[in-house]
């Protein structure tokens, strides 16, 4: 059982979002248009209402990774083409095809899987290929044993190829160049090997815009549709409103004496006398939470290190909230469920609104949403 937090919630704008879907759709869309992404809880949006705002919106294609995403879409009566952008284990093949959802497949030895699972049925798969990302995907030397393969099912058939790009939102990139043709080559031998159309997707948000000559049939979007741009590079590039704001109150105000300490681990003393506000937001809810950053090369790691190290000598902090279009920085540790902030040089008090910059897919799902 899950519980809502009425001092803390999101405003979700779904006329903003199917504006930036239009404006993505016209801009750097696909052949056949877009393929709007909502896995992820629609990156903190709500996937079901954002699926079902697309549906009514008249949208092309939606996109989750998981098949659990998929079915709950279905579940919710969302009719429109859902694409699994992840391989799914064999075992889920027969709710896939019972749910109508569009499976992706790597697996040369998946296909019979598949086969059972359709039965009597014709059912189509994307084919995800490996580009140089190395996560999931059929390695190109393999496309051709895997397609002669596909002959002995035929209740099976290609309806699409796709692979991803991890570096387009790098400014000219050589790994996107290289990837770009090296499915380019993937596909001429697909289409060599299959005498039927399908359709062909490579570019994600950065992609579609840095990549014209790479958005094939349809470009697979997330970042763009919620309003964000994935590299400052590209801010301007396409007209997007915003879709996602949280907000919460403030529940408490402070006067707090020089020499006194300030959260867990006392690590913020006072120096003068401060006016403290506390708000129910902590990183439970995602605030303050980065994705970590493992094995990353020395370089980005020392891009890193001086990013911190200019912050400290201007004296910036890490976080901060937004009373109006004043800053209030954090105050001490963010913890669980609370945070303290600065109220200094503003009137803000018990019951005001103050606006929390949050990383949207680490936002917990329990937060309220309104929708707007």
């Amino acid at each position: 059982m899950s519980y809502r937090n009425e001092d803390f919630w999101i405003e979700v704008n779904l006329e903003n979002l199917c504006a930036n879907y239009d404006a993505v759709r016209k801009t750097v869309g696909g052949k056949k248009g877009v393929m709007a992404v909502v896995k992820a809880d629609a990156y903190g949006h709500g996937m079901v209402e954002t699926a079902k705002a697309l549906e009514s919106h008249g949208a092309d294609y939606l996109a989750v990774s998981h098949f659990g995403e998929g079915k709950l879409l279905r579940e919710n009566g969302i009719k429109m083409p859902v694409l699994l952008m992840t391989p799914a284990l064999p075992e889920y093949y027969k709710e896939i095809v019972s749910l109508d959802l569009m499976p992706s497949l790597d697996r040369m030895e998946n296909l019979k899987a598949l086969s059972q699972a359709a039965g009597d049925r014709s059912v189509g798969f994307h084919l995800k290929v490996n580009t140089g990302m190395n996560r999931f995907g059929v390695d190109c030397d393999e496309i051709e044993d895997l397609l002669a393969a596909l002959q002995s099912y035929p209740n099976l058939f290609l309806a699409g190829v796709f692979s991803h790009l991890p570096t387009a939102l790098r400014k000219d990139h050589p790994q996107t160049t290289a990837q770009i043709k090296k499915f380019h080559d993937a596909v001429e031998k697909i289409r060599s090997c299959v005498d039927y159309d399908f359709d062909v997707h490579l570019c994600n948000s950065a992609g579609a815009i840095t990549h014209p000559e790479a958005r094939w049939d349809y470009v697979r979007v997330g970042t763009l549709l919620y309003g964000q741009f994935p590299a400052a590079f590209l801010q301007g590039t396409i007209d997007l409103r915003p879709t996602w704001q949280a907000k919460a109150r403030i529940l408490e105000t402070r006067q707090v004496a020089p020499g006194e300490t300030v959260g867990y681990g006392a690590d913020f003393r006072v120096r003068s006398q401060m006016r403290l506000g506390v708000i129910p937001v902590g990183y439970h809810d995602g605030f303050g939470v980065q994705p970590p950053l493992n094995n990353v090369s020395f370089k980005v790691f020392v891009k890193q290190g001086l990013r911190l190290f200019r912050g400290f000598l201007r004296k910036r902090p890490n976080h901060q909230v937004y009373y109006g279009k004043k800053p209030l920085p954090v105050i001490g540790r963010i913890a669980m469920q609370t945070t303290v902030v600065s109220l200094e040089h503003t009137d803000a008090g018990v019951g005001d609104i103050v606006d929390v910059p949050l990383r949207r897919t680490a936002t917990a799902p329990t937060v309220k949403k309104i929708y707007m």
